[in-house]
């Protein structure tokens, strides 16, 4: 049986393990795949976000793009007209605009109205063609007869803008006749604000890169570089293509447990500690069950029930390997007139001092189990010969009986009592068949020796 337990032992040992192993595989699964979905749905919400500030960015230029064909319309028709009118035309462009900051005006490229003129007085008189910073973008909007968009950059305000320049043809549809152009300058800040970029700044890292002339590609025209976006999107004007990129700012708890992908590897240990704790307190339940099913609840020693499955063990593996073994059967003499006269208690002292007596009389290989009130039964292997068996019970005799049990404090009528012990064996030898027949010899035997003695 011994065999039997530890086998069962080490596999629920294995069991729990496997269990534990699948659920952790199970839990991190479901937990990786709730991240990489949330991942995803983060994903495509940064997606969408900067779909829709790449629309507001295109909207917005295009309505700049048509209130200025509106004043280049009308340079076309009175192209002669007073600077007094083009600043008329200009207020109310400023009027409609939130983020168009001043209108200026070069026929023949030369700049000749601005407007407000607080912003820009520099300006008046300028030749384009002999600016740096300016003439580029004049030059491609003349070559791709197109409105073209460069910067941001600072003026002499402080102050980043960007500007929108279209060149003025007064024969269109053929444009062969160039009159000058028109520049917008877009507040950038403002324009950033109108798209909705600022409004973003503290949930994700942007970066607004421009295809402008003189502008570094690699570097971001707002914003820090990002290594690596979360999610990127092309930005289309007439002649420009810009890119906005945007990465989701972490926390400083980047591992946040009320995240929903976490909550399931918290719910999912937090179920498995449980199940864990159920499955322990199952298996101690099982062997306090099965213990006291194979043990004397008193004496701690193996009870019937133990002894009857390990004496057929015995006796099969004597039959197999023709080996002897002997029964011992021990009562105590006289057992019901100490429980009698001293109390329940007494003989439960007595029966803890036969049972320990017993046990240390015996070898480690030995067993001795308690099958009735005052009665055991010992297993001795590889002992066959009766002068070794009676050896071996004269030894126990001494034990038993030589010392006296000192009972209880609460015992009046005595304060210790002498056990006296009666022995009977058999022993299973190759002509041996059946091992009741063994266990009634024994106790046959022991009764002999009872009626003998009369102690």
């Amino acid at each position: 049986m011994n065999d039997t337990v530890t086998y069962f032992r080490w596999f629920m040992r294995m069991l729990f393990i496997l269990l534990i192993v699948v659920a952790v595989i199970i839990i991190e699964q479901m937990q990786y795949a709730a991240y990489q979905s949330n991942k995803q749905d983060k994903l495509n919400a940064a997606t969408i976000t900067l779909q829709s500030v790449s629309a507001r960015f295109e909207t917005l230029i295009t309505n700049e793009i048509l209130r200025a064909s509106r004043l280049t319309n009308y340079i076309v028709v009175a192209q002669n007209s007073s600077q007094q009118h083009w600043q008329t035309l200009a207020e109310s462009m400023l009027r409609d605009s939130q983020i168009l900051r001043t209108v200026i005006i070069a026929p023949h490229d030369r700049v000749a109205t601005v407007y407000p003129m607080a912003n820009s007085q520099q300006y008046v008189g300028m030749r384009l063609p002999f600016s740096p910073s300016h003439w580029p973008g004049v030059l491609t909007a003349q070559i791709n007869q197109a409105p073209v968009l460069n910067g941001p950059m600072r003026t002499n305000m402080s102050s980043e803008v960007l500007i929108l320049r279209l060149p003025v043809y007064i024969d269109p549809p053929d444009n062969d006749r160039y009159w000058g152009g028109l520049s917008l300058e877009l507040d950038w800040n403002v324009l950033l604000e109108q798209a909705g970029v600022l409004a973003l700044t503290d949930e994700y890292q942007i970066a607004i890169y421009s295809d402008d002339y003189g502008i570094d590609k690699k570097k971001p025209v707002y914003g820090e570089l990002i290594d690596h976006s979360d999610a990127s999107q092309e930005i289309y004007f007439p002649l420009n293509q810009w890119r906005i990129e945007s990465r989701k700012i972490q926390t400083n708890l980047h591992w946040d447990i009320w995240n929903s992908y976490a909550k399931i590897r918290l719910i999912g240990y937090a179920i498995l500690a449980l199940l864990c704790i159920a499955f322990i307190m199952i298996y101690r339940l099982y062997r306090t069950a099965n213990r006291q099913s194979l043990q004397d609840d008193l004496t701690q020693l193996p009870n019937r029930r133990y002894l009857m499955y390990t004496l057929n063990q015995l006796a099969d593996h004597a039959t197999r390997t023709n080996s002897v073994f002997t029964v011992l059967n021990i009562d105590l003499n006289k057992f019901k007139a100490i429980n009698d006269t001293y109390g329940h208690s007494a003989g439960d002292k007595v029966l803890l001092a036969a049972a320990n007596r017993l046990k240390s009389g015996l070898r480690g290989t030995d067993v001795v189990a308690r099958v009735g009130g005052d009665e055991f039964i010992a297993l001795i292997p590889r002992v066959g010969l009766e002068s070794d068996v009676d050896i071996i019970i004269k030894n126990l005799k001494d034990r038993l009986e030589t010392e006296p049990v000192h009972l209880d404090e609460n015992v009046k009528s005595a304060k210790q009592v002498t056990i006296s012990c009666s022995f009977g064996y058999a022993i299973f030898n190759k002509d041996s068949k059946d091992i009741d027949v063994l266990l009634r010899k024994a106790d046959e035997k022991m009764y002999q020796v009872k009626h003998q003695d009369p102690n």
